[in-house]
């Protein structure tokens, strides 16, 4: 599903019509919590590696 959003968000009628509107939150969700893990992960490997100067 999230693979088919990209080609019909180029169509021309995806202006005016969203043939996947229920999926959309839980893609922005998905994205947001993905996002802050990485960020999480980034983090606890700068404080277990004691590179604390990543942290800034």
């Amino acid at each position: 599903m999230e693979n088919n959003i990209p080609g019909t968000d180029t169509r021309l009628e995806s202006r005016w019509k969203d043939d996947y509107p229920q999926y959309r939150p839980n893609i922005a969700i998905y994205d947001l919590i993905d996002a802050e893990n990485v960020r999480a992960r980034e983090i606890a490997g700068a404080v277990d590696s004691n590179n604390l100067e990543l942290l800034n």
